[in-house]
């Protein structure tokens, strides 16, 4: 119930006060989130209304720290929790129509998946091509420093630089491949989800995980 007091009746006593809320009986007077005033016989639900406690009279009798509540945090809480679930539901909600709408059939999902690992598969082939010649001329330009050796003879500073620089560039090729195998493993896994989470709602058999790894030729 909300109280429709005359500002006379708090005149110079509330408007020096402002807080917090804890929750205790009696007659309250709180600031919304946009600054406006109001009167109730209930606490607000937001922890983050300044809050002042009054008698009937409209006297001012302490400011009121709600977040200090055991019951306002237990609301709270529990609000947070049901519009995170809320929000999950809708999520899981909108996926489902989602696969529903784009396939007709598991073949379908098969067909995506295939054609979203195409692009890394390719890619991954490109890098194995160029670390295999990469090593290739590493093990040349090693071979000749091992040569300068043999003959006590220094190592030319070139050569040094250009193994260190193979080096370099084997490592980071290796990186790249690690990343796109990753990358392929992570589409399998998504599109078994959905194929999973299509069975389920066309209420068929359980899909098996894809064990299958990226190949390459």
């Amino acid at each position: 119930m909300v109280l429709n007091l005359p500002a006379t009746v708090l005149a110079g006593k509330a408007a020096a006060q402002a807080g917090k809320a804890e929750r205790i009986g009696g007659l309250y007077k709180w600031k919304d989130e946009k600054g406006r005033w109001h009167y109730s016989e209930t606490l607000p639900q937001e922890q983050e209304y300044d809050t002042l406690e009054l008698t009937r009279q409209g006297r001012v009798v302490r400011q009121l720290d709600l977040q200090r509540d055991p019951l306002k945090q237990k609301i709270t809480k529990d609000r947070a929790e049901r519009e995170r679930d809320e929000k999950q539901a809708a999520m899981l909600r909108q996926r489902d129509d989602a696969l529903l709408k784009t396939y007709t059939d598991e073949r379908e999902i098969d067909e995506a998946r295939e054609r979203n690992i195409g692009l890394p598969e390719q890619a991954m082939r490109g890098l194995e091509k160029r670390l295999s010649q990469a090593e290739a001329s590493r093990q040349l330009l090693r071979k000749q420093a091992q040569e300068h050796e043999q003959n006590a003879e220094a190592v030319p500073p070139g050569l040094t630089e250009d193994i260190a620089s193979e080096t370099a560039d084997i490592e980071r090729i290796q990186r790249d491949i690690e990343r796109y195998r990753k990358q392929i493993i992570s589409i399998r896994e998504r599109y078994d989800d959905d194929k999973r989470r299509f069975r389920e709602l066309k209420g068929t058999a359980e899909v098996a995980p894809s064990t299958q790894g990226p190949s390459f030729q």
